[in-house]
């Protein structure tokens, strides 16, 4: 049958913001999410926990941002599989590996970006958010857990630009994914992309934008990403080829259970 991403909400996590036990909260947070429980029971801890602390610890901040992330989702999922199926198995965007820290990387590659590899921005989008919620969901190990990004323009060629894409992935993060992005790593930078950037910025929330930092080349990358976790065309030792079905069957390094 079809799978459905259905999201961060399944009814087995709703309860507790760490499953493993592995973060200590501060006590503005724990009272911060009780006071947004009593608005939003349905709506699972971490969830609440993650929009108060990208608020600031503004509670009506984080009360709207909620009361409009519920309505995108009721607007955005299910998103069945079949439906973003073609543009999921490109690889432009790939999990693989743990940086020096334990947490997730997702290698987004330039090369296979740009806006011929797509009918519509709103189209490629939804495989976005299936990836995410698939990501987010199932393959974390803790509803707290985040993820690092490696944005791979090692054969990025001037088609593979996307300034469309950039304003929709800047926007979607910070509303609707808010704490889950931990860093962004561009590889390589050169000065023609940091005049883009400058750009680009304006998308980005300031809170997202500061976790976004520009390496000149594999050396660098290697302080936050060890070489057994590094793909060969970065630099690495892993050898890995992406397959869309490893996304169900969890078969990407550092991402099987165990």
């Amino acid at each position: 049958g079809d799978l459905h991403a259905m999201g961060d909400s399944s009814a087995n996590r709703r309860d507790s913001v760490s499953l493993t036990g592995k973060y200590t909260l501060l006590t503005e947070e724990e009272t911060g999410i009780k006071q947004l429980k009593l608005q939003f029971p349905e709506i699972e801890s971490a969830t609440l926990l993650r929009f108060f602390r990208a608020a600031k610890y503004k509670l009506q901040d984080a009360t709207d941002s909620l009361v409009d992330h519920i309505k995108w989702r009721s607007d955005t999922f299910p998103i069945p599989f079949s439906t973003v199926k073609d543009d999921c198995s490109k690889g432009k965007y790939v999990a693989c590996g743990r940086d020096r820290e334990g947490d997730l990387v997702i290698y987004i590659h330039a090369h296979e970006m740009g806006e011929h590899t797509y009918t519509t921005i709103e189209e490629h989008m939804e495989s976005v958010f299936f990836l995410l919620e698939i990501v987010c969901a199932e393959i974390l190990d803790d509803p707290l857990d985040r993820f690092t990004i490696v944005y791979n323009r090692t054969k990025a060629e001037k088609k593979n630009r996307d300034l469309k894409w950039a304003e929709n992935i800047g926007k979607t993060l910070a509303r609707h994914y808010p704490e889950r992005m931990k860093k962004t790593y561009v590889i390589p930078a050169n000065y023609l992309f940091r005049i883009l950037w400058s750009i680009v910025k304006v998308f980005f929330d300031p809170d997202t934008a500061a976790k976004i930092s520009f390496l000149s080349g594999q050396k660098e990358l290697q302080r936050y990403i060890a070489p057994d976790q590094l793909p060969e065309e970065l630099g690495g030792t892993l050898d890995y080829t992406f397959d869309v079905n490893h996304l169900f069957t969890y078969a990407m390094p550092g991402v099987a259970p165990g």
